[in-house]
């Protein structure tokens, strides 16, 4: 506690009906009823400031949404802390020193749609009971991550999962998921062929090296590809609605692997970057393969380097989140 200084309760006093409000940089912890006059509050945001959060420190905030705690310096998170959080919807807890985090913790945020706990340091079980709703869950980048356990089965909700490790391990039902950003293709799964059907967005950075992974599951949703290519595998006929697709580091691929995605319909947008051996290759034998791939379109767009090639509908969106559903693309929202 050197060091800490308390929130004075009453400089909130005269602020009875604002609905947001950010403090930064300042240093402190939050003792219960801290924020009782704020009972208006629907945004709530503390940047580089909150060390320690005691039970009850957000009493009589019924009506908060959003909480954010990104870049702050909590290093565990006790029973009761979100006490009286009725209606949060959003808690980023990105980059802070989170090490433990106790039992029922998040019990009480019985409407909570997304949780952010990325670049932490968790390494106790991860105890999820009691979110019921949520939907996005990002546990990326722990410091710790081959030392602790996460629970989900509970998450009845969950469609959305950022997430370094072994899916399987944690018997995750990937059947449901709608979004999925792994650091590796989880070759467990290959012996069942519907193990993404429901997936619209996957984002993954190093694929398996089998040439025909991607044909060997159901893919019909899938709206939206971004992924890290050793070897560029054959892409299958199960990508016909596909609308983005985004490749990295590809070292090497043949001319056949994009056969199935020429002329695809839905496809607005397609980017790939190669390296080592396709990077010193001329780019200009491959450059009719990537234009074929866009349905013939008189808006249609395109510019390359030595490197990098893109091809593009005029009206493209540049956010790939917008060519998921709304209700995806709200639970994944980022920006709180």
């Amino acid at each position: 506690m050197l060091g800490l200084i308390k929130i004075p309760k009453e400089i909130f006093k005269k602020l009875l009906f604002i609905e947001n409000l950010l403090i930064s940089d300042y240093h402190c912890y939050l003792e219960a009823n801290d924020f009782s006059y704020l009972e208006n509050l629907v945004y709530f945001a503390f940047v580089r400031s909150v060390q320690e959060i005691r039970p009850n420190a957000f009493n009589g905030l019924n009506n908060l949404v959003y909480l954010n705690l990104n870049y702050c310096y909590l290093s565990y998170l006790e029973e009761g802390c979100f006490d009286g959080l009725i209606n949060l919807k959003f808690l980023n807890l990105h980059k802070n020193f989170l090490g433990e985090i106790r039992d029922s913790v998040f019990a009480p945020l019985k409407k909570l749609i997304h949780l952010d706990l990325s670049d932490n340091r968790i390494r106790n079980e991860l105890n999820l009971n009691g979110l019921e709703s949520l939907r996005y869950l990002n546990i990326s980048s722990n410091y710790y991550q081959y030392y602790f356990n996460l629970s989900v089965n509970v998450l009845i909700s969950l469609e959305a999962l950022k997430y370094d490790r072994n899916l399987t391990e944690h018997r995750i039902d990937t059947e449901k998921l709608k979004y999925l950003c792994l650091s590796t293709f989880p070759t467990e799964l290959s012996s069942n062929p519907n193990a993404f059907k429901s997936l619209e967005y996957l984002n993954i950075n190093n694929l398996c090296k089998d040439n025909q992974f991607l044909d060997q599951f159901n893919f019909e949703n899938l709206k939206v590809l971004i992924a890290e290519f050793d070897k560029i595998p054959k892409f299958g006929k199960n990508l016909r609605n596909l609308k983005y697709l985004k490749i990295f580091k590809a070292e090497e691929f043949d001319i056949f692997c994009f056969e199935y995605l020429n002329r695809v319909n839905n496809l607005k947008y397609f980017g790939i970057r190669l390296q080592g051996k396709a990077k010193s290759s001329s780019f200009s034998i491959k450059e009719p393969i990537f234009e074929k791939l866009i349905q013939a379109n008189e808006n249609l767009e395109s510019s390359k380097s030595s490197d990098y090639f893109k091809s593009y509908v005029s009206d493209y969106k540049a956010d790939p989140l917008e060519y998921v559903s709304d209700e995806l693309r709200e639970s994944t929202d980022s920006s709180i």
